[in-house]
């Protein structure tokens, strides 16, 4: 069993006042690295995605600068 403590504050624009909440969240340790497992996959899977864009990128140049070699 995991437990989560977090805290929110806020004041009203003109005024003195402050309301603060405090939140208090359970779950289960299985359900814990279950999230941890997808933020892992999430932040994988961007990784490869710039990865991709990149040598995507360098094959455009590539390609382009072929291009105008051939003309020249």
């Amino acid at each position: 069993m995991c437990v989560q403590l977090s805290e929110f504050g806020y004041s009203e624009e003109g005024s003195n006042k402050e309301r603060r909440s405090l939140f208090i969240t359970y779950s289960s340790l299985k359900f814990q690295k279950e999230i941890l497992k997808r933020t892992k996959l999430k932040e994988e899977l961007e990784l490869n995605k710039e990865r991709q864009e990149e040598i995507d990128e360098r094959n455009r140049t590539r390609k382009e600068d072929s291009l105008r070699k051939e003309i020249f």
